[in-house]
């Protein structure tokens, strides 16, 4: 039982730390593949399924709803705030000064 307790702890404290990042980009990653796959969605997807993007599509296809406008501005608020953040969290690069090498 000690055995499995310590793999467990060894494991929760080493393993999961390091694999945040991967699982947070493998699913950043899917995401936005899932937007640019439209036309597979459409494809694949039964008339009882409605995922985001096919809603989307019929949206723009059938009617002018202006939950679509509402829904791309939320998306580029979004990836606005994204890039923001993340220009913001990068160390600042300084140049070197002349006879500094």
């Amino acid at each position: 039982m000690l055995f499995a307790d310590l793999l467990w702890r060894t494991g929760w404290s080493v393993a999961a730390p390091n694999l945040r990042l991967s699982i947070i980009v493998g699913f950043g990653t899917a995401f936005a593949i899932s937007w640019e796959e439209t036309v597979v969605t459409l494809l694949i997807s039964g008339a009882d399924i409605a995922t985001l993007p096919k809603r989307v599509w019929e949206g723009l296809r059938f009617n002018i709803d202006p939950a679509i406008a509402a829904l791309s501005v939320l998306m580029i608020a979004f990836t606005t705030v994204l890039v923001l953040a993340a220009r913001l969290r990068a160390p600042t690069m300084r140049p070197i000064p002349p006879g500094d090498s």
